[in-house]
């Protein structure tokens, strides 16, 4: 009995060591390279050989998302470089695009507002001390708004000489070389293309103000001394389109004749 005992125990003791060795040998044996897919759940998934599969689709079963227990995000609906023309995002940048391009082409097309007067190229003429001034480009005037070109001073200068101008009011330094009132001068309008379109004025004498009175009358014409002079102030509306001369001035005293000047009235 003993030896049959001891048998048991030897063979008990063989057998328990014969499973240590053989787990040992299994936990050293190399599993499935990463990827190869030879095991289930846990490799991730690819479109090869999958028919009917988007990237979309495979994106909403990433592991990533079935980690936290969320369902996947449509990444088509979702991301910001998304062409789909169906998708939300595609809808708000073409908006944003043909906003901007409707704004960019309605100040990119060079025209002036409907109610402006173009007098680019229209030449002021002096008779008598014969001197002659050209408007320049984008001489643009609005609806019953002034053109005045003083002598030789800036436009604040020339306003604190004589007062503030309105908003109205396109003012041009002729740099010294229009108008030079020095007794009978005359002064003429031509369009653009030559062609006269109002004067001559009447004659003014040094230290006097010549005014328009009325648009519709060529002829009436009030004569005063400078202190009557009111640059930027006009006329009503003459009920017909046009650009009227209406108002020439000289400016007395040592140096103030910089602030001599020649105003036209435009009406479309």
């Amino acid at each position: 009995m003993t030896h049959r005992l001891c048998t048991l125990l030897l063979g008990l003791a063989a057998a328990c060591a014969g499973g240590d060795i053989m787990r040992a040998e299994s936990d050293d044996t190399p599993g499935p390279a990463p990827g190869s897919g030879t095991t289930g759940g846990s490799e991730p998934v690819t479109t090869s050989g999958m028919s009917g599969i988007s990237a979309g689709m495979v994106g909403s079963t990433s592991a990533d998302d079935a980690s936290t227990g969320q369902p996947g995000l449509d990444t088509e609906d979702t991301s910001p470089n998304d062409t789909d023309g169906g998708s939300e995002g595609s809808d708000t940048d073409e908006t944003s695009s043909s906003g901007t391009a409707g704004e960019d082409s309605g100040s990119s097309t060079g025209e002036p507002p409907a109610d402006d007067v173009d007098l680019s190229g229209w030449t002021l003429e002096q008779a008598n001390s014969a001197r002659t001034f050209t408007l320049p480009n984008n001489t643009l005037v609005p609806a019953g708004g002034f053109v005045v070109v003083g002598r030789n001073a800036s436009r604040a200068q020339f306003e604190a000489y004589w007062g503030l101008l309105g908003d109205d009011v396109v003012y041009l330094d002729a740099g010294d070389e229009f108008p030079a009132i020095n007794g009978d001068e005359t002064f003429t309008l031509r369009d653009d293309g030559g062609a006269v379109v109002d004067g001559p004025t009447p004659a003014i004498q040094a230290g006097d103000t010549v005014r328009r009175d009325d648009l519709a009358e060529a002829g009436t014409w009030t004569v005063a001394d400078e202190d009557g002079a009111d640059p930027g102030s006009g006329h009503p509306d003459p009920g017909a389109p046009g650009v009227f001369l209406t108002e020439a001035s000289d400016a007395t005293g040592s140096g103030n004749f910089a602030y001599e000047f020649v105003e036209l009235q435009a009406w479309p």
